[in-house]
């Protein structure tokens, strides 16, 4: 259980960041921890929701908020204030 808990940390943060955006948090499948006693059933558990809201983040930060794109204006911006300074 003692390696479940760096997974079990980043996936809180995901899940909040996800609420944070306004979006509902139901990953599939989840079923509380507390139903069941085997350590491996717990990991694997904590592995799927890990995945689901790692992929969830991921899209959410790429597709739907269009980081790259962001990303691409603030770079050229960037590199067009730097060559008008020479």
């Amino acid at each position: 259980m003692a390696s479940a808990r760096c997974r079990i940390l980043l996936t809180g943060k995901y899940l909040n960041a996800i609420r944070e955006c306004g979006l509902t948090v139901s990953p599939p499948n989840a079923r509380p921890v507390e139903s069941t006693h085997n350590e491996r059933e717990i990991i694997e558990r904590v592995e799927a929701v890990h995945g689901w809201a790692n992929a969830q983040l991921l899209d959410l930060i790429v597709h739907k908020s269009e980081l790259i794109s962001h990303l691409r204006y603030h770079t050229s911006s960037q590199m067009q204030a730097m060559l008008c300074r020479c």
